[in-house]
């Protein structure tokens, strides 16, 4: 996707299939309404917390990656992100005023797999290298 020379990424947000229908929803807001108003509160690596304000619903899209760690809530409520041009994240704002948090959440995730396999493949090699 991201070799199409017939997409300008500047201007659209390619979203996966399965959330196309979701998304095409907010495309009927007339453009009079399209006002959103954004503000960082707070921002440092593993969290965010961002303050919005919007008289329609929007698509709020991010270039922070979307993996499965990150953890995306409004007003306190979990959200499920939508994965953009294959490697970002967005979400749907309903209208009104929104706090917006993202978290990195570092207790869990796929990154502790890596370690489980790191570990165990350590042992493997220090028992193989005594039985030498």
């Amino acid at each position: 996707m991201l070799e199409q020379k017939t997409i300008d990424f500047s201007r659209e947000a390619v979203v996966e299939q399965q959330s196309a229908a979701a998304v095409s929803m907010l495309a009927t807001v007339p453009a009079a309404r399209r006002s959103v108003s954004l503000s960082t509160q707070h921002y440092d690596g593993a969290n965010q917390l961002i303050r919005s304000r919007a008289r329609a619903p929007y698509l709020l899209v991010s270039s922070e990656k979307l993996t499965p760690e990150l953890q995306v809530t409004v007003d306190g409520c979990r959200v499920k992100p939508h994965a953009v041009n294959g490697l970002f994240f967005a979400i749907e704002v309903p209208a009104g005023e929104h706090a917006i948090a993202v978290k990195r959440r570092l207790g869990g995730g796929w990154w502790s797999v890596s370690l489980l396999s790191a570990t165990i493949l350590g042992i493997i090699a220090w028992r193989q290298r005594r039985q030498l």
